[in-house]
């Protein structure tokens, strides 16, 4: 069961913070992102994860929900085969 919570807890947390980070970077283009010094490494950072994660996140996020809705099944399945 912790098994399955820490799955979840993965599965449902780490996409929608994603896709929240995803609307913000594709709110903030790189004109208007503010010099400093740990930006300045990252511009292959963003130009290779960034953006294609931000441009994505309409596949990506149904289909991560979609897995975590199968695993809830699976679970609760076996859970009622157990307590019969």
């Amino acid at each position: 069961m912790i098994i399955a919570g820490a799955i979840l807890y993965v599965l449902l947390v780490l996409p929608l913070s994603a896709f929240i980070h995803g609307i913000g970077v594709m709110a903030l283009r790189p004109a208007q992102c503010p010099p400093s010094r740990t930006m300045r490494g990252a511009g292959w950072f963003a130009s290779t994860w960034h953006y294609p994660l931000a441009a994505a996140w309409p596949v990506t996020l149904p289909l991560t929900y979609l897995l975590a809705l199968t695993v809830i099944v699976r679970e609760t399945r076996a859970n009622m085969k157990k307590s019969r």
